[in-house]
């Protein structure tokens, strides 16, 4: 018996080395295959941008877009790629065009990776930006659908998903709240929010970011509470990277405002509206959609304190900036309403 016993404990132990040998090399190898995909990715990267190399193309007013652009058709020119230093490289592209608002351009670089094998975490991120596309575009269920299949695979990804995610899940939001369904949109940003701010400093701007979404969909279903503490937190976490967060923390500035003026505080909602103002005009624009978002939000505030005939001067100053972005007639008409609503209400006075 006690023979019997020790031949077992040496089968087991045994057997526990080779599992362990065979994990560390499935890690291994896991690792190497990580290290050459990026180093190919790095090595594309860096052949895409020299052919954007300004003095090489003789052109010194080149922008950062005109250089991603070309990027775009580099890369779907390119053949003999392997198929996860494709996924990767639209990714990474797609990232900073859809950090200047580009995100279209990437659309065949997306489509093209769709379908294509990689890891889990880089194909949801595909996902993810078509799903964006799609709601941007009003195609709502297919967008829910891409970003079910997004979720699906982020959460397949174990830890290494978890930014994949965090945007899957926030992609997903945006859609609902854009369908004006903001129950769900508010469920899916409450489970993205702990794994975001958890990502660590280097993705800290994305915490930010869920938080203040959050905020702002809170606001639609009048839980104002709640939407003040995630818009505070938001704005204090924005605040503490002053020259990298500039625009995030007008972003959720905006937010708080909104959320002032839902709340009826017409007095601080000006206060903040007239703060916000030429920070908001430095950094985006007062032509920008941001400029006229911030615009009505301080006519609002003003028709709340009564004053009528400055609010309708501040509703014509915004029609006079969608006419010069030829925005379309339903923006026009609705601004308009504002200014025929608030002359009439000034009547009463």
């Amino acid at each position: 018996a006690a023979a019997a016993t020790g031949i077992h404990g040496t089968w087991r132990n045994a057997r526990r080395a080779e599992l362990a040998q065979r994990q560390a090399e499935t890690q291994a190898a896991r690792a190497a295959g990580e290290a050459a995909t990026a180093q190919a990715v790095g090595d594309v990267l860096g052949a895409l941008f020299t052919a954007a190399d300004p003095y090489a193309s003789n052109r010194r007013d080149l922008t950062a877009r005109e250089v991603l652009l070309d990027a775009v058709q580099q890369l779907q020119a390119r053949s003999g790629l392997a198929p996860a230093v494709r996924l990767r490289l639209a990714n990474r592209i797609a990232a900073a065009l859809d950090q200047i608002g580009e995100l279209g351009a990437a659309r065949p670089l997306l489509e093209a990776c769709a379908g294509a094998d990689g890891d889990a975490a880089g194909r949801a991120l595909v996902l993810s930006y078509l799903a964006e596309l799609q709601r941007a575009d009003g195609h709502f269920d297919a967008a829910r659908e891409h970003s079910r299949m997004a979720v699906a695979l982020a959460r397949a990804a174990g830890s290494e998903g978890r930014l994949a995610l965090v945007t899957a899940l926030r992609v997903q939001a945006s859609t609902e709240a854009w369908d004006h369904r903001y129950e769900p949109a508010v469920e899916g940003l409450r489970e993205a929010l702990p794994i975001a701010l958890g990502l660590g400093p280097e993705q800290g701007s994305l915490g930010v970011q869920v938080q203040a979404d959050l905020g702002h969909f809170l606001i639609y279903l009048e839980q104002f509470d709640e939407a003040d503490r995630h818009l505070a937190e938001a704005a204090a976490r924005a605040a503490s990277q002053p020259a990298r967060w500039r625009a995030l923390a007008h972003h959720v500035a905006l937010s708080q405002l909104y959320l002032l003026t839902r709340q009826r505080r017409y007095a601080d909602a000006l206060a903040l509206s007239e703060r916000l103002l030429p920070e908001g005009d430095r950094l985006h624009g007062a032509d920008s959609s941001n400029g006229v978002q911030l615009r009505q939000l301080r006519a609002r505030a003003l028709v709340g304190l009564g004053r009528h005939a400055d609010a309708v001067a501040a509703y014509r100053a915004v029609e006079a900036i969608l006419q010069r972005q030829q925005a379309p007639i339903a923006r026009r008409l609705e601004n308009g309403w504002f200014i025929a609503l608030t002359e009439l209400d000034g009547r009463r006075y």
